[in-house]
């Protein structure tokens, strides 16, 4: 294996790893998260009832699992992935000029590639509007729940 295929291994890693949340995570939290809170609701029937009941702390924890999942994702890159791109940038610079000129050309991405820096503000308004979104879904489930209930 030469070291271009090698350099385009761990960029499809590292874009892999960064977009767990949207490919792995996500998919599966959203569901489990869905049915844990309307599971919760069926078993209480009132907010308090609801927010007390097990099944509230089995949705806390699986939105704490989540996180754990993506942050383990991230880490990956800044730890493993990334020193080793920069590595084999390194060693690709330096088979000489006319590997030089590929990488310019071919590697774009790589080359002028930044990391995104996340403002505290825009988590926190990401955050709201997962809270948002669950809500809705939340008062979806029950309003569903209420037709279905009633119709019987």
């Amino acid at each position: 294996m030469n070291v271009k295929e090698s350099l385009a291994q761990v960029e499809h890693q590292i874009w892999l790893a960064r977009n767990a949340l949207w490919c792995y995570v996500l998919p599966v939290a959203i569901p489990l998260l869905a049915f844990t809170t309307h599971v919760s609701w069926l078993k209480s029937r009132d907010w308090l009832g609801a927010l007390t009941d097990v099944n509230a702390f089995m949705f806390v924890f699986l939105l704490a699992l989540s996180y754990f999942m993506y942050y383990i994702n991230q880490r990956v890159v800044r730890t493993e992935y990334e020193p080793r791109r920069q590595e084999l940038l390194t060693l690709l610079a330096s088979l000489g000029d006319e590997s030089t000129s590929e990488v310019s050309g071919e590697y774009p991405i790589l080359l002028g590639a930044k990391p995104v820096k996340l403002s505290r503000r825009r988590i926190v308004v990401a955050s709201l509007c997962f809270l948002a979104v669950m809500l809705i879904l939340a008062a979806v489930i029950l309003v569903a729940t209420k037709f279905i209930a009633s119709s019987f």
